[in-house]
């Protein structure tokens, strides 16, 4: 899966602050780089993340950014089930099971 398992071990860890909470997560600074062009850039271009090791990310889900962790780790992840509308058959727009002509 990795192109360099051991440059991945190797590397410090990177904290990402994560939702409104600012739940903490630590990953591998090099196995986040691994992820894309700009995760690689967020982690090495100079910036001030790159430089404190920590990103924050307060408008993103905590559920999905552990799909992402286990996607990172593990190349799959889990799906989250979809929540089921609740409707009332009484309102507007819901077919009801006959056409008025």
């Amino acid at each position: 899966m990795f192109s360099d398992e051991g440059s991945i071990a190797a590397s410090g860890p990177f904290r990402f602050l994560v939702g409104p909470e600012r739940k903490e997560y630590m990953m591998h600074a090099e196995l986040v780089a691994s992820m894309s062009r700009p995760l690689r850039a967020l982690l090495n271009s100079g910036m001030e993340e790159s430089i404190k090791g920590v990103v924050e990310w307060p408008e993103v889900e905590e559920s999905t950014f552990e799909r992402f962790f286990q996607f990172a780790y593990t190349g799959d992840f889990d799906v989250e089930e979809p929540e089921q509308p609740h409707e009332n058959p009484d309102s507007p727009g819901v077919f009801k099971g006959y056409w008025i002509i």
